[in-house]
């Protein structure tokens, strides 16, 4: 999730290699710009929902399964230059991405597949 997809300008380089390396590449975000054209991606619009708030990163899939999720804090108090501030957590469990994943699955069932348990991950 970059929350906007302004944000991806600064990360082009770095996503252009993972869209390349996956099987597929879901980002998240605001449409305030057009996302680059990325191999095998997914733009999911999540403009008006509580995700405009947080960042997150998710791989999940056969030997990786790893979440950050993340809350940017104070973002409606921050003066424009200062730099964004976020509380969260990072987990290697491979049960709690298969939660995000389902969780995200469920708001958009159109972009987001239903994800492959854990335990049936090869």
């Amino acid at each position: 999730s970059f929350q906007y997809f302004s944000r991806i300008v600064a990360q082009q380089e770095r996503y252009t290699q993972v869209a390349l390396a996956s099987t597929g590449l879901w980002l998240y975000g605001v449409p305030d710009a057009p996302l680059p054209d990325f191999a095998r991606t997914t733009a999911v619009d999540t403009s008006g929902t509580p995700l405009e708030h947080y960042w997150f990163v998710i791989a999940y899939g056969p030997g990786i399964h790893m979440t950050l999720l993340a809350e940017e804090i104070n973002a409606t108090e921050r003066l424009s230059d200062e730099p964004r501030m976020y509380e969260g957590f990072y987990t290697f469990d491979p049960n709690f991405a298969y939660k995000v994943i389902t969780v995200m699955h469920k708001l958009f069932p159109e972009q987001i597949a239903e994800p492959t348990m854990p335990e049936l991950l090869e």
